[in-house]
């Protein structure tokens, strides 16, 4: 996000934070123990016997997730990088009623997500939810001297393996275990973003003339500033892309399990940008427990169709002229000052307004993703090399 939307963030959010002083929230965030009973066993612990795979459990939203069904008595089968966050973890929730068990794996490394796949399906015969949440941001598209950008990724985008290509691969190797789920209709739900608008979709393609036969947003082109400003937006665009491909192929082999997309909205996490904007962040949008709102309603909700995009605010969905802003994919020549692209400025744009009216627009909502996102040839195209990529790990 540009500094200059960084800051009118900043603003309006201070100004949505005393306006909203005295209108608390209305809901209880923890209380799903009726809602999961409901759509388990209404005879025991409600998610006794449940096995849920959390990628990223270690904070935020995935720690949040993990927390909430653990206390119902499910098996949390944490995959994480760093053992000793994994090890605090597993101390913290010890009390609770259900397991949490870890599994080490650096999501920007592809063969480590292959191995921790294989030792899950070593041990769990069945898998009944999968969450693909872990997640990277860039943060200032110009500090990449603080991004580890050798090693792991196989010369794929840091953001785009973490993101994208990493939970490709692991619902790739699980879903066979989730096909015997002994639940109803089993789920996998894709940690998204209304971000994802950001992105036409132009580089998510594998026809250009630039990158035949590969994505421009896979290649780990590190130093070009604005690959790391779309960077996030492409990765999404393609969790959507990738969950309308998968919906599509489990309906045509009709399929129980379902796959979901969800936005949290703006959620106080460790994905925001180190400094003061994380700071601002965390002090005035949703606390994680109230960001998985949706992720629970796309876990529960018998309403719930696979492909469906579930969100904690509908805000973008309703707002005038989005379309057109968004779609506009005009271009400005500002001389020396390089070319301003319309749209990247107009989805920040709206991640201002959705950081200050989410708080007045908090719920759970079945909504629409961007335009690019169905369209089917593009998520074939991306599903068809991501298959190929993935295949190389398995």
């Amino acid at each position: 996000m540009s500094t200059f939307w960084s800051i009118a963030v900043v603003l309006f959010a201070l100004i949505a934070q005393f306006a909203f002083m005295n209108h608390p929230y209305e809901h209880d965030h923890h209380s799903i123990g009726s809602l999961a009973r409901g759509f388990v066993d209404p005879n025991q612990t409600p998610l006794k016997n449940v096995v849920a795979v959390v990628t990223g459990p270690t904070s935020g939203i995935g720690l949040e997730t993990s927390k909430t069904l653990l206390t119902q008595g499910a098996t949390v089968l944490g995959i994480g990088r760093n053992p000793k966050s994994l090890a605090r973890v597993a101390d913290e929730v010890a009390d609770l009623p259900g397991k949490f068990v870890t599994f080490k794996a650096d999501l920007s490394d592809l063969s480590a997500v292959s191995s921790a796949a294989d030792e899950i399906l070593a041990e769990y015969t069945s898998i009944d939810f999968l969450v693909n949440n872990a997640g990277i941001h860039y943060g200032n598209p110009m500090q990449t001297n603080k991004i580890d950008i050798e090693s792991k990724t196989k010369g794929y985008d840091l953001c785009f393996v973490t993101n994208y290509l990493s939970h490709f691969l692991l619902t790739e190797k699980l879903l066979p275990a989730l096909e015997k789920s002994n639940l109803a209709d089993p789920r996998i739900v894709q940690v998204s973003s209304t971000y994802h608008w950001l992105s036409d979709g132009f580089m998510l393609g594998t026809s250009h003339p630039d990158s035949p036969g590969m994505p421009l947003a896979a290649k780990g082109d590190f130093y070009d500033y604005r690959h790391r400003a779309t960077a996030y937006g492409n990765s999404k665009l393609a969790q959507h892309l990738h969950t309308k491909s998968v919906a599509k192929r489990l309906n045509e082999t009709s399929s129980k399990v379902k796959i979901v997309s969800i936005c949290p909205a703006w959620v106080g996490t460790d994905i925001a940008p180190e400094g003061p904007m994380r700071s601002i962040v965390k002090t005035f949008a949703f606390t994680p427990s109230q960001g998985i709102y949706s992720l629970l309603m796309a876990l529960f909700r018998p309403e719930v169709e696979s492909g469906d995009f579930v969100g904690n605010t509908n805000v973008v969905t309703h707002l005038p002229g989005k379309e057109y802003m968004i779609t506009s994919n005009m271009k400005v020549n500002l001389g020396g000052l390089g070319i301003v692209h319309l749209r990247e400025h107009c989805t920040d744009f709206l991640a201002m307004v959705l950081m200050v009216a989410q708080r007045f627009n908090f719920g759970w909502f079945i909504q629409s993703s961007s335009p690019e996102s169905y369209d089917e040839k593009l998520q074939e195209e991306l599903y068809i090399w991501s298959k190929g990529v993935s295949k190389e790990f398995e």
